[in-house]
């Protein structure tokens, strides 16, 4: 810093500048001897040089360099021991390079007393960093600091030096003593080791499931994983009971956070856990956090599905029987079938019985009978779970009929099945009717939509994983069924495309449309639904070998015919089908209580609030019932506690603790004022997991903060400024602070200046013979 002793007041700079400037324009304009304006110039310029470096010598310039004394004191150097610590980021410990940085780069003021200590749990004291190893259980940063502030017989240090990879695993702010060091004027100085990048690990984070589900029903599972380091890698995912696999995947992971969705069936009634897992791949950091067990309850409840039919009588056969009979051999499938004729039904028939079935002696009505036909209002119509549309000409329903049957599908979580025939899609004229909303293809304009001929069916890639081709006992089995046993078709709907978000099943094999094969099977959720489209027939003539031929031999000496031909795929495929479009229907009839838990695995003694969800079939909420959540060990309950409504939350509420490590289950059960009950169950695990080694990214965020709220520096792992290190590190501790001037006016260099410039413009001068 530069400084002027000398400092006259303003206005006698000013007089002098005005008299300095009068005389030199007094003595050019008097000047004798001839001189052009730029030598004018430079004689000038060379005259006020010379001024202004004599003003400045009168001034007396001084250079003040500034010398602080510290009051000698003492730095706490804190260290971080846990386990965290004794990780390697390429190939170096992170606690060897907190030593490191001590050695090269921490520089304290002069006769300064560092105190160290090494925390994880506790803060130690440190004589000698070699008898300690990083081993520590956690990182309680705000413990260690609140522990320093408070040691016996010892004043405050003047500064703090935090070392540390920023992995606070305690439950306790470090913010909160930081700001108290701030006030007290001690600031916290931070340095972070570790790299922030995510080390190579594939983490199940997630499931999410409904808890209640009917028997046999399809089931979807989502899950949530985290890849880092394993982007690109096909890994297969399972779904287990014990030893034994249900269904397994495969998923290409992203490296970073995903979601994937498994679909499988269970295979009995009851409450059920299940395991989802990743296997461990070479070069993973844990294989422990690679699976989540998770569980539903599966209760018995039938199917109710609504079939109408327009073809009759073929060859000898009533046709509606064929998937009728296929249903009905399931014995959590009920069905009630209807016939139409093709073209429509006079009315004078309506109130006729169109068909017997000999097997049990059922009645097959028309559609249009007034009260056993097809349900006139909502309310009826709620009173199945699927409803299928085969060639069923859209003149016998109204208006209201087609709206019932959209709302029915997107409001109330129904399922719905369209079809082909010659009245059917773009044929019967459906996309101009709101049915266009639901069915998950985009149907042809041109009428006929439709043509009659033999071909094979192809199944693409993305189809084999949906339940409603798992008509084998594992993978294999089910692609032979599908690509050697489907007997061909012979006749389709040409409609144009699978809508956007439709998953398209099977396809023509030679067929194209000018948006790529002509689609046979689509299937979409909708709403709270679900739809399909099925744009070949079930029955003669379209569908004639696919209802007979899909099966095995009944006597396997004999050639596959239609006597000779148990039909179980068609007959599994339809159970698939009907099981997986009433799936949601099915659930939201059950699922009246929903119990919601923030964590599926705590640690010990650990407080979780859980949240209840309680509504009715509609799916609105239910505020007046008495909801009691059970935690239970095994046949031992181990907590009931009552749940309270929250307005806010719309949500009854509850805390339970877990007192010890084991497996759980929590049940949340609610008794309504109407006399229904419900209730909801899940499964909880109480481990003792190391949260040190759970994510090992380093934290400087979090240094910094502690930093910024004490009025500390973060330093650098390498490269600091020594000076501005020790000024930081003193803290605010100085006994004086002490000036030292140096005088600039009487050195060589201003002198030797002024007297050039005089000689030049001497030399100037007498060269052009100027006075």
């Amino acid at each position: 810093m530069i400084e002027f002793s000398f400092k006259p007041a303003w206005y006698w700079l000013v007089v002098g500048g005005v008299f300095v400037a009068g005389l030199l324009y007094w003595s050019y304009r008097t000047a004798r001897g001839e001189a052009s304006r730029g030598q004018r110039w430079l004689l000038l310029t060379l005259r006020l040089l010379a001024i202004a470096t004599g003003v400045l010598c009168l001034l007396d310039p001084q250079r003040i360099e500034e010398v602080r004394h510290y009051q000698p004191g003492r730095v706490a150097v804190l260290v971080d021991n846990s386990r965290s610590m004794d990780w390697k980021d390429a190939g170096e410990r992170r606690w060897d390079a907190a030593q490191h940085w001590l050695k090269r780069e921490l520089v304290a003021p002069p006769n300064w007393a560092v105190a160290s200590f090494g925390f994880s749990t506790n803060l130690v004291a440190v004589a000698d960093w070699d008898t300690i190893t990083p081993n520590g259980g956690a990182t309680a940063i705000a413990d260690a600091l609140e522990s320093l502030l408070h040691l016996p017989g010892q004043e405050p240090p003047a500064s703090v030096v935090l070392i540390s990879d920023g992995i606070d695993t305690s439950r306790k702010s470090p913010i909160a003593i930081a700001k108290l060091y701030g006030q007290k004027k001690v600031p916290i100085h931070t340095l972070t080791v570790g790299q922030t990048n995510e080390l190579p690990d594939i983490v199940l984070e997630n499931v999410q499931v409904r808890r209640v589900v009917p028997d046999q029903a399809t089931t979807r599972v989502t899950l949530t994983l985290r890849s880092s380091g394993f982007a690109g890698r096909a890994v297969p995912v399972w779904i287990r009971q014990g030893q034994k696999h249900l269904v397994e995947i495969s998923l290409t992971l992203n490296g970073a956070s995903q979601q994937c969705a498994v679909e499988f069936a269970p295979l009995q009634a009851g409450f059920q856990s299940f395991i989802a897992e990743v296997p461990a791949q070479p070069g993973e950091r844990l294989a422990q956090n690679n699976q989540r067990e998770f569980a539903f309850t599966v209760v018995d409840r039938k199917v109710r599905v609504l079939y109408m039919e327009a073809s009759g009588v073929q060859q000898g056969k009533v046709q509606p029987l064929f998937l009728k009979h296929a249903l009905e051999d399931s014995p959590g499938i009920t069905v009630k079938t209807l016939y139409c004729e093709q073209h429509g039904t006079s009315s004078v028939l309506n109130d006729k019985v169109a068909f017997m079935d000999s097997l049990n002696g059922d009645k097959i009505y028309r559609v249009g009978h007034p009260t056993l036909g097809f349900p006139r209002t909502m309310e009826a119509l709620l009173q199945y779970d699927v409803v299928i549309v085969s060639d069923v000409p859209k003149e016998e329903f109204t208006q209201m009929d087609l709206f019932n049957l959209e709302r029915f599908v997107t409001e109330h979580g129904g399922g719905f099945i369209m079809v082909g025939g010659n009245t059917s899609f773009g044929a019967g004229g459906y996309q101009k009717t709101v049915i266009d909303r639901i069915i998950p293809v985009a149907m042809g304009l041109t009428s006929p939509d439709y043509m009659e001929e033999d071909f094979p069916a192809r199944i693409p890639n993305t189809a084999w994983s949906h339940p409603i081709m798992q008509l084998g006992r594992d993978a294999a089995e089910t692609r032979k069924i599908w690509t050697e046993k489907l007997p061909k078709l012979r006749g389709l709907n040409l409609v144009d495309r699978a809508k956007p978000g439709a998953l398209v099943l099977a396809e023509h094999s030679t067929r194209p449309t000018q948006f790529g094969p002509a689609v046979l099977l689509a299937v979409q959720e909708v709403g709270r639904g679900r739809t399909m489209a099925m744009t070949f027939d079930t029955t003669f003539l379209w569908g004639e070998w696919f209802q007979s031929l899909w099966g095995e031999p009944l006597n396997p000496a004999q050639p596959l015919s239609e006597l000779n031909c148990d039909a179980r795929y068609y007959k599994q495929f339809w159970r698939n089908t009907v099981r997986w479009l009433a799936a949601h229907r099915v659930e939201s009839d059950l699922n009246f209580v929903s119990l919601e838990l923030d964590q599926s695995c705590v640690p010990p003694d650990t407080e979780m609030p859980v949240q209840v969800r309680t509504q009715n079939r509609e799916g609105k909420e239910e505020v007046d019932a008495q909801v009691t959540v059970q935690v239970k060990q095994g046949e031992l309950e181990v907590q009931r506690v009552p749940a309270l409504f929250d307005e806010q939350k719309h949500r009854y509420l509850a805390t339970i603790r877990i007192p010890a490590t084991g497996r759980y289950l929590v049940r949340a059960a609610a008794e309504f004022k109407d006399g229904k009950t419900g209730e909801d169950r899940q499964i909880l695990a109480c481990e003792e997991f190391d949260r040190e080694t759970l994510d090992l990214r380093a934290r400087p965020e979090a240094l910094a903060d502690i930093s910024r709220c004490s009025g500390g520096t973060v330093f650098l792992a390498q490269g600091n400024d020594p000076k501005a290190m020790k000024t930081a590190v003193g803290g605010s501790r100085l006994a004086r602070v002490e000036y030292r001037r140096t005088p600039l006016w009487d050195t060589w260099v201003w002198l030797t200046a002024m007297v050039g410039l005089l000689s030049v413009e001497w030399v100037v001068r007498r060269l052009r013979g100027l006075a």
